[in-house]
């Protein structure tokens, strides 16, 4: 149940700091993409299940707001966090290169996709200007975030696996 309220709370806060703060700021002509970094970061520090279900909640928040479709958003971040989650247990979680990788290649898939689905028709947006002016910058921007982002999930996801620790323990005795 804690680690429900815990991912509840991060992706209200992140929905809210993305749609409003940064999307109000306008910093860059961009936005960071706070509920992608919890997907990856989720799937990163507990595995698939936490990653698809995060990447689920997340997408469809994304959905509700901005999909034509109902389900675009949730599908591509449950994939995200599924494909995440299988290489985490190949990474080690506590330092920063391994996850911040992945997060970046997340982010570039992400982008990609949504650019072939948005604007992959033919004669409206190239390839090399969404590149440079939209995906590249909003990279930039998230990796930024997803450096403090990624910890506060690790260090949230410690903190609950040292309660599960201590309650499985007074539990057993």
């Amino acid at each position: 149940m804690r680690r429900f309220c815990f991912y509840l709370f991060l992706i209200v806060v992140c929905f809210f700091l993305q749609t409003g703060l940064f999307a109000g700021s306008n910093l860059i002509h961009v936005v960071p993409n706070l509920l992608l970094v919890l997907t990856w970061s989720a799937a990163i520090t507990r595995g698939p299940r936490d990653g698809i279900l995060v990447g689920f909640f997340c997408g469809l928040l994304y959905d509700f707001l901005y999909a034509d479709y109902l389900g675009t958003y949730a599908l591509l971040l449950v994939a995200i966090g599924a494909l995440n989650g299988l290489f985490s247990s190949s990474l080690e979680r506590e330092t920063m290169l391994g996850p911040m990788i992945f997060g970046a290649a997340s982010n570039l898939v992400y982008d990609l996709v949504i650019y072939l689905i948005g604007f992959g028709i033919p004669g409206t947006l190239s390839i090399w200007t969404a590149l440079l002016h939209i995906i590249l910058p909003e990279m930039l921007y998230t990796f930024l975030l997803s450096l403090i982002l990624y910890r506060i999930v690790l260090k949230g996801n410690l903190k609950l696996e040292e309660w599960e620790r201590r309650s499985e323990a007074t539990f057993v005795s």
